[in-house]
């Protein structure tokens, strides 16, 4: 079952992705893992000026309020850009 579902406001946590590291954006997809590993549950989230990008289930944590709640953080890179190239990111 999905940790997020659509509408869930979310941030990017800070380890994994800079380019989008502490941006918010609700989550407007959800794609299930076929084979049922949740944290490989992929999601589309859209940014405020409206860009989209995938992102894994735990390169994310729900917003409440001022603070976050991530599971099992993880430095995985893995940011699919919708439009354009891929962002470029290290480690």
């Amino acid at each position: 079952m999905p940790r997020f579902e659509l509408g869930t406001q979310v941030t990017i946590l800070e380890t994994i992705s800079s380019l989008y590291a502490g941006q918010e954006g609700r989550i407007t997809q959800v794609i299930v893992h076929k084979r049922g590993n949740y944290t490989l549950d992929k999601y589309e989230v859209e940014f405020a000026a409206g860009e989209k990008c995938v992102f894994w289930d735990i390169q994310l944590a729900v917003v409440n309020g001022r603070t976050t709640e991530a599971v099992n953080p993880c430095p995985v890179i893995a940011c699919i850009a919708l439009q354009g190239e891929p962002p470029v990111t290290s480690s």
